[in-house]
């Protein structure tokens, strides 16, 4: 398939990102989205986040109030549908909201994308930019694609993850505080 640079022919390919998670998806016209039309996806039921995330998160923020600093993550995005898997890292510290008490800011260190015909460059990082909810959904904002996406997660020991129908698995692990 050739894709156009000009803007036009770039929204398939924008769209098949948004649709897709963080995928860069050549998407045309006569093709369709693999995973479904906008209208689908927002009629799909959606999970949400369990109950194990919501001890974790008040304890992180806990140890955030008492004692300031952050937090390091590491993120790991592995596609199911395509053949693509993402690593970042960052740190989270306090928002200030009680609802989304963690905001984060991190680098993605590696993606297995591949150089081509393409709307960005293979060889740039992107930024990360994740939130946790007290409840522990996830939030990413990611540019410079300006996509946002948000997983309902669940919460073993330090390590929020799920495996995303049409997604794949998205894992942020918090690793060690510091001031």
């Amino acid at each position: 398939m050739v894709i156009s640079t000009s803007l036009k022919g770039a929204l398939p390919w924008i769209f098949g990102v948004c649709a897709s998670g963080f995928v860069p998806v050549p998407v045309s016209a006569d093709e369709g989205d693999p995973h479904g039309s906008p209208q689908e996806l927002a009629t799909r039921p959606r999970p949400s986040a369990d109950e194990s995330c919501r001890a974790l998160v008040t304890e992180f923020v806990q140890r955030l109030k008492q004692d300031g600093g952050k937090y390091a993550f590491e993120m790991t995005i592995h596609s199911t549908v395509h053949n693509w898997v993402a690593y970042g890292k960052g740190t989270f510290q306090l928002s200030g909201e009680d609802d989304w008490p963690l905001v984060g800011h991190g680098i993605e260190l590696f993606s297995d994308r591949v150089a081509g015909e393409q709307p960005f460059a293979a060889s740039m990082a992107d930024s990360i930019d994740p939130q946790i909810r007290s409840d522990g959904r996830l939030y990413i904002w990611i540019m410079p694609w300006a996509v946002e996406r948000e997983f309902d997660m669940s919460c073993v020991d330090n390590v929020f993850t799920r495996v995303v129908l049409g997604e794949g698995v998205v894992s942020v692990s918090l690793r060690e505080w510091s001031a």
